[in-house]
């Protein structure tokens, strides 16, 4: 969120460019009105605010000076400011949050900004300095404690304890202006903040995402007076589940949208510390740590040696539900071994993350059922019990000196751990720190509704009540959310979000969430998905910004002369794919699920259970639990592809046929994947019904399809817990490839005739 106390003249954009004559691009409107809680505005680009204060003497109205200085706030910064910047392997003290990690930071910011500002302002003299001219024009670049004594500066603004935050702040002499941060982290945000007011975009990772600022012959220095701070502080980010999953486009493209938060990777540690970057790590460790067929140092394996250790089921102790269901918490001796292993990585190979998940067996099963465990209360209680037993030993290791860092220890409230809804009693103790938190996970969830709407009880009730079940004991343990806008079972599908996103941000921030997150981040060949990258980067910043506008200065910008069809182009696209949790996700009740449980046979179930989904449902339907039919979608695709075609046909620059390429790719793909789960569906209900001839129809369209998705692969797939890239055929990435086989080996002559 953002404060802005306005100077006496504000116009918009439009108006200062006729002001100015720079011919800017217009960066969106205002935005959507004013915080739920604080009522204040928002003045943020990243918000999709394009409210600009109008200068008085230098700026809007008056020509570039010939010299533009960047004040950095350091001895030796008019030389050294660009070493210092990219120095980052150098720092010895970035986990200290010391001040070598924040001289490199706030270096960093600076050549950033030297670097855009040239671009924006050609033929400028843009020099670094370490001191304040009395008379040239400045831009000061640096946290605000460290600002206000080095230049001996009274009117720097005072900013809240998050190192996050930040100021954007003129100076009453006139030609100076402040980008100034409660910490490094801050001042590396007002720089792209900044930027942002210019007309930059960040909207991909690289040149082909990046949108220029058109040229200036006018800064804007003065009538600054804003605020911003983040709506959900404690991180912004992804979970990088696979150890190659890095990229220093990616993580520069992060730091420009103020997203903070991805897994410790050794390669690229420095330079995600310098970009302002938190490491949350790891995931279900127990599955790991307490692996049953572990082989011990007396011979045996660790179930074997220690029996009492995993669950009690139906009064016995057996191996086959050892990791099946989850170990027994309330056995000391186990809970002392699983703490003892966590304080090893801790002093090792997970020394330098920041939060550590330590996730239970992801088994969708239950818990250990002996009247101990039993007696610690619901499924939560006893995951908080053992996380807080865990919490103690680490906190022993500390006060030893053991351990070097105080790492957050992080719970996840999820189904297949059989911990989605919060506790009975209250949260131990030794949780209660502000460090270690929640992480709630609704891998199931309907993307056709917004998570706290009634019209979904089907898929989402029971998330919403998980949700409310949680937000009461937040104050005692911070809840963050993993979302899942690319879950495995979607497979790198063209999904787009923009009808819920809105809705369900402005939800969460409601209900007292600190951290937003999402599975799994695409690497590559983001197309359309470039919306959804886009609107949880600012949304994560700003829960009440109007996706509205920022969807439609994201197809001006993006798309420019080709804007138009390509608005129509996602609207299609979107609302075909509305239905994709009753298509394909972990949800016993989807498509999916249905079809690889099919052994080929003559099925007796019916594949489409639920009210969202039917396979003839009208296009007009409309009530609770409803949504798109498949006719409704294949027609949305068809239209879909004629606007990306019309698209393709508007003379447009290089970089945005570029764009249209990558977008008609992935179109082509998800395309193809729907109408082979459409036909495998066909032919599925065909045979379970006896109609032979359907199901022959049915069948050839399927091998036509699946010989169209043999023939292209879908980058990438990332080996996991270690490392490795591949790159699956799309028809492997629709997952019922096995199925195909199988069916091809049964004849069709099989299924009984018609009725």
């Amino acid at each position: 969120m953002s404060t802005s106390k306005e100077p006496r003249e504000v116009n918009s954009i439009a108006a200062l460019e006729g002001a100015c004559g720079s011919g800017a691009p217009r960066m969106g409107g205002a935005s959507n009105g004013t915080s739920s809680n604080t009522g204040i505005d928002r003045r943020t680009f990243l918000g999709a605010v394009t409210v600009v204060p109008l200068a008085a003497g230098l700026g809007f109205s008056a020509p570039i000076p010939q010299t533009i200085f960047i004040a950095v706030p350091y001895p030796g910064a008019a030389k050294s400011t660009e070493y210092w910047a990219n120095a980052e392997d150098h720092v010895r003290d970035w986990e200290e949050e010391g001040p070598e990690a924040e001289r490199c930071t706030v270096a960093f910011a600076a050549v950033e900004l030297k670097r855009f500002l040239m671009q924006t302002v050609p033929g400028t003299d843009i020099r670094f300095t370490e001191t304040l001219p009395e008379h040239d024009a400045v831009i000061v670049v640096g946290p605000t404690p460290r600002v206000k004594t080095f230049f001996a500066l009274d009117e720097v603004p005072a900013l809240p304890g998050d190192r996050q935050a930040y100021a954007i702040h003129s100076l009453q002499r006139g030609g100076a202006l402040l980008l100034v941060g409660g910490g490094r982290q801050g001042v590396l945000y007002a720089v792209y903040d900044y930027l942002g007011q210019l007309g930059w975009r960040w909207y991909a990772p690289g040149p082909m995402g990046e949108v220029a600022a058109a040229k200036r012959t006018s800064l804007p220095l003065d009538g600054w007076k804003t605020v911003s701070m983040p709506d959900f502080p404690l991180f912004r980010g992804f979970h990088a589940e696979g150890m190659s999953k890095e990229s220093a486009e990616m993580f520069q493209w992060m730091a420009r949208n103020r997203l903070n938060m991805w897994a410790f990777r050794c390669t690229s540690h420095a330079l995600m510390r310098k970009l302002g970057l938190v490491f949350l790590s790891g995931g279900h460790i127990l599955e790991d740590i307490l692996n049953a067929d572990k082989p011990m140092p007396s011979g045996k394996t660790l179930f074997e040696e220690h029996t009492e250790w995993f669950a009690e089921v139906n009064g016995k102790r057996e191996r086959k539900n050892a990791g099946r269901y989850q170990f027994c918490v309330s056995n000391d001796a186990a809970v002392a071994y699983v703490a003892a292993s966590i304080i090893e990585h801790f002093q090792t190979d997970w020394k330098p993350t920041d939060f550590q998940n330590v996730w239970m067996f992801d088994t969708w099963a239950d818990w250990c059922q002996c009247s101990r465990c039993q007696g610690l209360g619901n499924d939560a209680d006893r995951y908080l019990h053992f996380l807080g037993k865990v919490r103690e030993a680490v906190n022993a290791a500390i006060a030893s000196g053991e351990v070097k860092r105080d790492i957050g220890l992080v719970m996840c409230a999820y189904e297949g751990t059989s911990s989605l809804y919060g506790p009975a009693h209250p949260v131990p103790a030794a949780l209660r720190n502000g460090k270690d938190f929640v992480l709630y996970a609704p891998i199931n969830r309907c993307y056709a509704h917004p998570l706290g709407s009634h019209e979904c009880t089907e898929f989402n009730r029971h998330y919403d009540d998980a949700v409310q079940s949680w937000s009461k004991v937040a104050g005692d343990l911070p809840f963050t959310v993993v979302e899942y806008y690319s879950v495995s079972k979607f497979e790198d599908l063209p999904l787009l979000f923009s009808r819920t996103m809105g809705k369900d941000f402005a939800y969460y921030h409601q209900a007292g969430v600190k951290g937003m997150s999402y599975m799994h981040i695409p690497m590559a060949l983001w197309g359309p998905r470039a919306l959804t990258q886009t609107l949880f980067a600012r949304l994560s910043w700003d829960s009440g910004a109007s996706v509205e506008k920022i969807r439609q200065e994201y197809m001006t910008l993006y798309y420019g002369p080709a804007a138009a069809p390509m608005a129509e182009f996602y609207r299609c696209l979107e609302d075909a794919y509305a239905n994709i949790t009753a298509w394909r996700s972990w949800a016993k009740e989807s498509v999916n699920a249905g079809l690889l449980a099919w052994d080929g046979g003559k099925p007796q179930k019916p594949l489409f259970p639920t009210k969202h989904l039917q396979l003839d449902s009208a296009a007009d339907r409309s009530g609770p639990d409803v949504g798109i039919g498949p006719r409704a979608s294949i027609d949305l695709l068809e239209r879909a592809r004629a606007a990306l075609a019309k698209a393709q046909r508007v003379q447009s620059p290089a970089v945005v046929r570029l764009r249209l390429e990558e977008d008609a790719r992935l179109f082509r793909y998800g395309d193809e994947s729907f109408r082979f789960y459409l036909e495998m569906a066909r032919l599925y209900e065909a045979r379970r019904l006896g109609k032979e001839s359907e199901a022959r129809t049915a069948w050839t369209s399927a091998e036509k399809l699946a010989d169209s998705l043999r023939s292209y692969y879908m980058p990438f797939d990332f080996d996991f817990p270690g490392a490795g890239v591949g790159a699956k055929d799309a028809l492997t990435r629709s997952q019922l490839r096995p199925l195909l086989d199988k069916l091809a080996a049964r004849p069709l002559a099989a299924t009984k005739p018609e009725s």
